[in-house]
């Protein structure tokens, strides 16, 4: 984050759905069938950029 900062005066995030949780699938496996949904980083990871960068504006999109 900090590094896109220093390029753009917003950064977009995209599929923000996945920091509440996503479909986690094996590696191995040709398809999604045996998926998951697990946790994602939620808010923690927010607090962690404002706590080492401060207040930043940060759009968040989610399309599914």
């Amino acid at each position: 984050m900090r590094a896109a900062f220093e390029m753009f005066d917003t950064v977009r995030i995209d599929h923000f759905r996945g920091f509440e949780a996503y479909w986690e699938v094996p590696g191995a496996d040709t398809t999604a069938v045996n998926g998951e949904w697990v946790p994602g980083p939620g808010a923690a990871l927010f607090e962690a950029i404002t706590h080492a960068l401060g207040p930043l504006p940060i759009v968040a999109e989610n399309l599914g």
